[in-house]
């Protein structure tokens, strides 16, 4: 059965026998269905949306075709998330139902059952005509698919006509994918739809078919905006009127990507020569530019959270820095294949992880300093990491715990030595008193003798179990003035704050 464009509804037939007259019994047939918000999820919108004063009409016949009743109309009544009909009486044998509805008050359509050869039928596992038995003293249970009629044809249902008006519904179906070396991956995104500069409608897409629907004006002009970490911003204009009846797809582009909330700021790349680079500032400015060792600046005409993203030649990208930042939400660097430096100093960081999983490559993080609510860092994959500054106060010991292991059994795989690693608590006093030594998390005992054996085994310099001379410290600095293209002025911050 297709998983798009689905509506659940868990439809029970309760049959409680009783007698009438002397020798007939007769069974009581009630309908329900449950308001699995999984319908949301693949489509249509939920049946909790539907309105107060909803009826069923169905048609039951019985196995050779005598009609018991045509369209008939049972009201609903709603029990906490789900609807019950009253109770029908029926003989004892076997039944078919053939037309299943449920419609509003003024007798709008809002879903239905397709029938067996429609073009909607392979989207449910048992489309019209359903059998049905039904017994003496006996309970039988049926489960039925329903799906949203709204923006559908009769046809579509196996219909000449619908004996009632189909519902007017704003919206749309769109499912979002990403492009994984070629194959293609259902994904979460985050989605807006804007009619100029005003936002109308948000809602965070799950990795299937969503529904979009929202109360708006068929003859307006609408932008449709989908935004995901690690992936370009995309765009698209649109009107209800024009909107097909099956479901959008949309494939996001892998990107650089950055949310900040700032009036203006730098991002620092270097790389490859020759590389060009797009970049979408978030504001409907969007710079086309080559990859060169600069800073790229961008002022807003006004402070507010803006979704940056950097496409092009991402494999060129081999240094990112933003420093001494305020209002900075999340960075995903996860498509910088060729990424060897990574530097956040001093800013603050809302989002809890940075995944740094696919840069094999990179030799470098210095997230000295940072402040906010950064509690993990991925480096799971990082064979070729010599130098991680993580001074400040900010991971737990089962974080710091498990990024020692990925460091330990890193160098010892690929035999890393003369590396540094930085995870002193300290952040505004002098980090060289040897007089502290707290570390972050802190770490087990069973992790502490990790990091001495990388001092020991593969001359790692580990700060605070080793410590500096003033001296040492200025030869640091300049060696880390010349590797990572900054001032020795603005590093002298890091080591002497």
């Amino acid at each position: 059965m297709k998983t798009r464009n689905l509506l659940i509804a868990a439809v029970a037939l309760c049959i409680t026998a009783c007698q009438e007259d002397e020798s007939i019994q007769q069974g009581q047939v009630q309908f329900s269905f449950s308001a699995a918000d999984v319908s949301e999820a693949n489509g249509r919108k939920p049946i909790s949306d539907v309105p107060p004063e909803s009826s069923l009409r169905i048609s039951v016949a019985t196995e050779n075709g005598d009609v018991i009743f045509t369209s008939k109309k049972i009201e609903l009544i709603k029990n906490g998330a789900s609807f019950l009909t009253d109770p029908i009486k029926l003989k004892p044998g076997r039944y078919v139902i053939t037309d299943f509805m449920i419609v509003s008050k003024q007798d709008s359509l809002l879903f239905a059952v397709p029938r067996s050869g429609s073009k909607l039928a392979d989207w449910v596992k048992a489309p019209l005509p359903i059998a049905f038995s039904v017994g003496s003293n006996a309970t039988n249970n049926i489960e039925g698919e329903v799906i949203d009629a709204a923006r559908k044809k009769s046809e579509d249902f196996g219909y000449t006509a619908f004996n009632v008006k189909v519902a007017a519904v704003s919206g749309l179906s769109i499912a979002a994918f990403t492009n994984n070396h070629g194959k293609m991956n259902l994904a979460a995104a985050n989605a807006a739809i804007l009619h100029g500069t005003d936002t109308v409608f948000q809602k965070l897409l799950t990795a299937s078919v969503n529904a979009l629907n929202f109360k708006g004006d068929a003859t307006a002009t609408y932008t449709l905006v989908l935004t995901k970490d690690g992936f370009a911003k995309y765009t698209q204009n649109f009107s209800l009127a024009t909107l097909p009846s099956d479901p959008i797809s949309v494939v996001l582009q892998p990107a650089l990507t950055v949310t900040w909330t700032l009036p203006g700021s730098t991002i620092y790349l270097d790389g490859r020569a020759g590389a060009q680079l797009s970049i979408d500032w978030g504001d409907n400015a969007i710079e086309n530019t080559p990859l060169q060792n600069t800073g790229y600046s961008h002022t807003y005409a006004s402070t507010g959270k803006y979704f940056v993203s950097i496409t092009g030649d991402l494999d060129a990208i081999t240094f990112f820095e933003i420093e001494y930042q305020d209002g900075i939400h999340h960075v995903s660097p996860i498509h910088l294949s060729a990424l060897e430096d990574f530097r956040l100093p001093l800013c603050q960081y809302t989002s809890q992880k940075i995944d740094f999983s696919a840069n094999t490559k990179l030799s470098n993080i210095d997230l000295g300093g940072v402040r906010g609510n950064l509690s993990d860092i991925d480096i799971s994959n990082n064979v070729a990491l010599l130098n991680i500054d993580l001074q400040a106060d900010m991971f737990s010991d089962s974080v710091m715990n498990k990024l020692i292991d990925n460091l330990y059994a890193s160098c010892q795989a690929n035999n890393l030595k003369n590396g540094y690693m930085n995870i002193h608590t300290v952040l505004y006093d002098n980090p060289y008193n040897p007089a502290n030594r707290n570390m972050i998390g802190p770490p087990s005992a069973a992790q502490v003798e990790k990091l001495n054996k990388l001092i020991n085994d593969y001359q790692w310099f580990v700060f605070p179990i080793n410590t500096l001379t003033l001296a040492e410290a200025s030869g640091r600095i300049a060696v880390d003035a010349k590797n990572h293209r900054r001032p020795a002025g603005k590093l002298s911050l890091l080591y002497n704050r």
